[in-house]
């Protein structure tokens, strides 16, 4: 008897669910758990469809598919990860609640609506889609076509959640898909439909899509985990490449100008040739012998030049290179920029180079801009001021100030294939090592590639870098300061 009322108690008991409150106008909304290398997912809604009560601005999600105990917790929002971290999970399930880019564990299951009863039954399911075959370099674009609509799904080969491995040629990507099924379809090379596919009603829907083949299929995969992407290690000044023979003037692939050469062997020491290979694996920071280059053929060719033809052989790379890279960013004579909106009420635009955010609170203001560049740049964090985490982006915080290992880890992204890079740096966490008049902040502005915003918040303006005031908010406003004619240094751009 005692047995059958543990039963019939664990029968009628409503298993836990999730809530989420603050998700705002996403169209798909899901609560992801990992444990053991596994991730499970459930599906959420907020238009009254059990188990939601009603259409509150909390989208409700259950059953949970783990048991209580300790989890990592993400939420999905039209499929852009928010991680949450381990938590441990109750009784009374999860309730998360979202604050601009962030997310927190918080609240009370007795202060909300008691869910419904019945089988989960998402508004909009969320797709998450692997594609193969997809061109080296182009981050392609799914439209899912459906009766209840279209979404657009940008899928990216950069090892992020939902994409499995960086650079392994399999592109992954998330995102609301409207109705039951539809047509799909790629934006860019190899573009066209692929077919009509159904992935039935659920919280979930699992397409594989081959460019190569053409086909596009509905398949379960296993997800992958969702471990966070704050952190980039810069690239010591060492391990980058040295530079190859200034002719041709349009450096290699792979070269990196400006570096310094190898110097030429002294008159009557006999060095043989490195033997390919010796320096190690490309990329490695084992240190090399001063005398020694990448490639035996140029230490040779540089070695033999007197020392009057190996200036003028350096300064004509150096101007053929810069020419080139100048060349490669020009712009079309029939195109013309349309003006950019400000990232805040009198600030700067993400048109400009940026410059020096000058404010008493430069951890909030950083806060409240973050989010706004993560919706459309790679952003690179400098300085340890605690931060909000946002669904866009990704966001790399950079491990040392060093401003030249700052300026070439950015160099080396914004090469990659990707959204354009952002610098925000916060306070005064910029340094030069070694320099004994430090202005570390110009020297990054000036060195950064084209097409790189830079922006600094920071109590104190430095010297030859355009200062906009923002007075301590919200809201936030800024006004541009005129700079003095002893502080004008000239610079690119």
């Amino acid at each position: 008897m005692s047995l059958w009322i543990l039963l019939s108690s664990a029968v009628l008991a409503a298993p836990p669910t999730a809530r989420v409150s603050g998700a705002g106008g996403a169209r798909a909304v899901a609560v992801l758990f990992e444990r053991g290398g596994t991730v499970y997912g459930v599906g959420c809604n907020d238009a009254g469809v059990a188990p939601d009560a009603s259409p509150d601005g909390i989208h409700t999600c259950g059953p949970i598919p783990v048991s209580t105990g300790e989890a990592r917790i993400g939420v999905l929002r039209d499929g852009r990860l928010v991680d949450l971290g381990a938590s441990t999970i109750g009784g009374d399930g999860v309730i998360v609640r979202l604050d601009g880019g962030a997310a927190v564990l918080a609240g009370d299951a007795s202060e909300l609506p008691a869910p419904r009863a019945g089988a989960p039954q998402p508004a909009v399911t969320t797709a998450f889609v692997r594609v193969r075959g997809a061109p080296e370099g182009q981050a392609p674009v799914l439209r899912l076509q459906g009766p209840a609509g279209s979404s657009e799904l940008v899928c990216r080969d950069d090892g992020v959640f939902p994409d499995n491995d960086r650079n392994d040629g399999e592109h992954g990507c998330a995102g609301p898909a409207p109705g039951e099924g539809g047509e799909v379809l790629l934006n860019g090379t190899g573009a066209g439909s692929f077919g009509k596919v159904s992935w039935g009603p659920g919280p979930f829907a699992f397409l594989q899509v081959d460019v190569a083949a053409r086909t596009a299929r509905s398949e379960t995969f296993a997800l992958p985990g969702f471990a966070p992407d704050t952190i980039v290690v810069a690239t010591p000044p060492e391990s980058m490449e040295t530079p190859v023979p200034p002719e041709p003037p349009e450096p290699p692939e792979g070269s990196s100008p400006g570096a310094e050469p190898a110097p030429p062997r002294p008159p009557g020491e006999d060095q043989p040739p490195q033997p390919p290979g010796a320096d190690g694996p490309e990329g490695s920071p084992t240190p090399r012998p001063p005398q020694a280059s990448h490639s035996p053929v140029a230490s040779r060719e540089v070695g033999a030049l007197p020392p009057f033809a190996l200036v003028a052989a350096l300064l004509l790379g150096g101007v053929g290179s810069w020419a080139w890279r100048r060349r490669a960013h020009r712009l079309p004579a029939n195109l013309r920029p349309l003006p950019a909106p400000a990232l805040l009420p009198g600030g700067p635009s993400l048109a400009e180079r940026g410059g020096v955010l000058r404010t008493d609170d430069p951890g909030a203001l950083a806060a409240a801009l973050l989010p706004v560049l993560a919706r459309h740049r790679r952003v690179v964090v400098v300085g340890d001021a605690p931060l909000p985490e946002v669904p866009d982006g990704p966001v790399y915080r950079a491990a040392r100030g060093d401003w030249e290992e700052i300026e070439a880890s950015v160099r080396t992204l914004a090469r990659a294939p990707g959204a354009p890079v952002a610098v925000l740096v916060i306070g005064d966490a910029l340094a030069d090592v070694g320099a004994v008049a430090p202005s570390p902040a110009r020297k990054l502005r000036d060195g950064l590639p084209a097409g790189v915003w830079l922006g600094i918040v920071t109590p104190t303006a430095p010297e030859g870098v355009p200062v906009w005031d923002v007075p301590a908010g919200p809201p936030w406003s800024a006004t541009r300061v005129e700079p003095s004619v002893s502080s004008v240094v000239p610079s690119e751009g």
